[in-house]
């Protein structure tokens, strides 16, 4: 069996590893299952695999990430602001619609968790093979049948590196909530053989 790490070789932080971990481990159980069924091989179809690792890496960062685009007392300001102007008959619908529109897109979870290995830069330059995993996980979601057979044309060949990509996030950002040290992660990151995305 492979292992990301060892309590032998984490060094004088094995305890705050452990501990941390027991904090997280039921908010993040969600991705963790997931990425078991991954690891597990039960996915026939590297679709099925992608959709399953943009579902864990989104929940773990939703779930492990109190912040919002904007300021909560800011949003629900400008909520009010956009009601007052739109009048009363609205207001059912636009406090249902903007309930939720507080919150990160998938593009910027999956951005701000890169942030754990990669600088500014680095993202930066990886901006189209990132929109092409954002992209994927919008097709396979809401699914335009009429553009299938151009949509599968790429993914089929290039959907191994979307997984690899994503599995390697989601390990990273964990490795990250438990230690709160980047150095650290991004060591284990460069010598573990199976985390085979050059780029990372």
């Amino acid at each position: 069996m492979n292992y990301i790490f060892t309590l032998g070789n984490a060094g004088e932080r094995r305890c705050d590893l452990v501990k941390n971990w027991f904090s997280i481990a039921d908010k993040i159980r969600p991705t963790i299952s997931l990425y078991n069924q991954f690891k597990s091989k039960n996915y026939k179809y590297y679709d099925a695999a992608f959709l399953s690792l943009s579902q864990a890496a989104e929940a773990l960062h939703r779930r492990t990430c109190d912040d919002t685009p904007m300021a909560k007392s800011d949003y629900t300001k400008k909520v009010n602001e956009i009601i007052e102007s739109a009048g009363e008959s609205h207001r059912e619908f636009l406090e249902r619609k903007l309930s939720s529109g507080n919150e990160y897109s998938f593009r910027l979870r999956i951005e701000l968790m890169l942030k754990v290995c990669w600088s500014e830069e680095k993202i930066e330059q990886e901006k189209k093979r990132i929109t092409k995993i954002i992209n994927a996980r919008n097709f396979l979601t809401h699914y335009p049948k009429s553009k299938e057979r151009q949509f599968y044309k790429s993914f089929n060949a290039e959907s191994g590196e979307y997984v690899s990509l994503l599995e390697n996030i989601i390990i990273s950002y964990i490795l990250f909530l438990i230690s709160n040290d980047k150095a650290w992660v991004i060591a284990i990151m460069n010598r573990r053989s199976q985390f085979t995305y050059t780029a990372f």
